[in-house]
């Protein structure tokens, strides 16, 4: 269905306005802390093994298990974010990878460290998934990749600054490295602003719940009024685990959103309006010609 439907074309066609600009600064804001705290066990791993004497094979299987663990976050997180809703999943992983973080500051052993890093990992995969959709899915159709390279970039810059501190925090301090995992964990800082974000629309209308969905729409969209065929839409179908039918799916191992065509579980990765093939415009004049 894609943007066919009303209430999705009013989100795409829409100027980019003070409430997308509040979601665009949040979700940047998580990026940064986002690959800060993912880097940040690569930058404290010097001083611990001074510390504790963490051998290479030590170091590497802490670090296999971060990755593996954001590679679990990010097809699980997903998932559950298409059942429960990009903004719960968003704040819950922000809460799981900051107190993972928190963890990683007070254990020493090897098991203990890889079990906190994958737990971080996990909430970091999450956290990424459904925040690239997230923001895919409410953003006026011109501004979706200008949007994400914002939010993207902004994450990249969290990796110079958590060298730069790692340098200063373990250069004279042995345990100075403890403290560089409890600032990765300042992340939880943005729960509040997270959970004030809206829902989004798409989710909202895959769901049923399309008077919701015209709520955050008209917020997002002060100027538009919903016509009557608006208010009529059917909401979005639901495939497989709940995406809805030619719309942005938080599931999948990538971090990226990409857009489901129908049942047939072709996906491309994409931030704006999908070439979909079952669901594009021409496709359906076609087939009511026919």
């Amino acid at each position: 269905m894609g943007d066919a439907h009303p209430l999705l074309a009013a989100l795409s066609g829409a100027r980019h306005g003070a409430l997308h600009r509040r979601v665009l600064l949040t979700v940047s804001a998580m990026f940064f802390f986002d690959l800060a705290d993912l880097n940040t066990f690569a930058f404290a791993a010097p001083a611990i093994r001074r510390a504790h004497l963490f051998t290479v094979d030590d170091i590497a299987f802490v670090t296999a298990l971060a990755f593996a663990g954001m590679a679990a976050g990010a097809i699980l997180g997903g998932r559950f974010a298409d059942h429960v809703g990009r903004r719960r999943v968003m704040a819950g992983s922000v809460v799981l990878f900051s107190a993972a973080s928190v963890v990683n500051a007070l254990v020493t052993g090897v098991g203990a460290m890889a079990a906190a890093r994958f737990a971080t990992g996990f909430g970091l995969g999450a956290m990424t998934s459904v925040a690239i959709t997230y923001l895919s899915e409410v953003t006026p159709a011109a501004h979706r990749g200008r949007a994400q390279a914002t939010a993207l970039g902004t994450g990249l810059v969290g990796i110079p600054v958590v060298a730069f501190t790692a340098r200063g925090l373990t250069a004279d301090d042995p345990g100075g490295w403890r403290a560089l995992f409890v600032i990765g964990a300042l992340g939880v800082l943005l729960v509040p602003l997270l959970i004030r974000l809206p829902e989004s629309p798409r989710w909202l209308l895959a769901r049923g719940r399309s008077t919701e969905a015209v709520q955050v729409t008209r917020a997002f969209v002060p100027d538009w009024e919903p016509s009557a065929d608006a208010l009529a839409a059917p909401p979005l179908r639901r495939t497989g685990h709940g995406s809805p039918n030619c719309s942005p799916r938080a599931s999948g191992v990538t971090p990226w959103p990409s857009w489901s065509c129908g049942s047939s579980g072709s996906s491309a990765s994409t931030g704006s309006s999908p070439g979909c093939r079952r669901c594009s415009p021409t496709t359906a004049r076609t087939s009511r010609r026919a």
